[in-house]
């Protein structure tokens, strides 16, 4: 049986600052027995079409079939998790880690004790997979999810700050910035953290965290700071002006100022994109395209914007 395609899945919490990249691999298996291989077969269809409870009634049988199977459990636990069968996924996860404790192992394990509310345990995990595979930024993430939620919120901000330092473009880490900043009502922050989420998020791979970042963002519109908005505005008029006038370089300044102050709107950011298509800039049409279609994708589909 041939090696599917590896797959990225991002794990969050919707009230708060949680994301954890988890890789998983759906492995062949060396076995004839027909009945194995289908129930591996079903079983990863249904995962992949979110169809949990087939794909948890295959998985078990093939993990009955083969206890010692690694990938399997880790995809069965993942069918648990999705179905929110915390405490199953939890026990699964578990049989994994004593089996392989492979960061991918410990890191699911950490984020289900997490949505369990079991925050210390949920630490312990992250501490053991930081020690054996080094304070990687998604790790420092989840270890800031826990301190958020047992109110240690400036000691959450510095580890993502770390986190941030260690990688600025993890998407990990920008949602948990972005939500932490969301949570405490500094909305000016906390729009800026999710445009740079959504400059670098697979939506094709992420789209249930994507969602959750695009209804946050639309709240965050709605009550951003007007004399934030009213400076951007004048920044936007000008650069219109500027474009008009064929004046691209002073254009693509003032239209980058207005982006900044305001990053809820995505008229600015599709003159950007305007002004980068005249100078031939391929690399921040790529970027500032992305963010339109993660970011805004209503206004997206209305221009056509691919």
């Amino acid at each position: 049986m041939s090696k599917a395609t590896r797959k990225k899945v991002i794990f969050g919490a919707t009230s708060v600052l949680l994301l954890v990249l988890i890789v998983v691999g759906f492995s062949s298996c060396s076995c004839n027995r027909e009945s194995y291989d289908d129930a591996v077969r079903l079983g990863q269809e249904a995962l992949g079409n979110g169809d949990y409870e087939n794909a948890i009634y295959h998985l078990k049988r093939a993990s009955k079939l083969s206890p010692e199977d690694y990938t399997i459990l880790i995809n069965l636990g993942m069918a648990y998790f999705n179905a929110e069968e915390y405490s199953s996924a939890a026990n699964v996860f578990e049989k994994a880690v004593l089996i392989n404790p492979s960061e991918e192992a410990l890191e699911t394990l950490a984020v289900t004790r997490y949505k369990q509310k079991y925050y210390e345990d949920a630490l312990n995990v992250y501490n053991r997979a930081i020690t054996e595979y080094g304070r990687k930024s998604h790790l420092i993430a989840g270890i800031a999810a826990c301190q958020a939620r047992q109110g240690n919120a400036k000691y959450a901000f510095d580890l993502l700050q770390e986190a941030l330092t260690n990688n600025p473009n993890d998407p990990v880490v920008l949602y948990n910035l972005a939500t932490l900043k969301a949570d405490n009502n500094e909305f000016v922050d906390a729009a800026r953290f999710y445009v740079l989420f959504f400059d670098v998020v697979d939506a094709d791979i992420n789209k249930q965290q994507l969602n959750q970042a695009r209804e946050r963002f639309s709240m965050i519109a709605k009550k951003y700071p007007t004399n934030e908005k009213a400076a951007a505005n004048k920044c936007y008029t000008n650069a219109v002006n500027y474009y008009k006038q064929q004046n691209l370089v002073g254009a693509f300044t003032e239209a980058r100022k207005a982006s900044s102050l305001d990053p809820t709107e995505p008229n600015y950011v599709a003159l950007l994109i305007a002004i980068s298509k005249k100078v031939n800039r391929p690399q921040n049409i790529q970027r500032l395209t992305t963010r339109i279609k993660n970011g805004f994708p209503d206004f997206a589909e209305k221009y056509n914007i691919k």
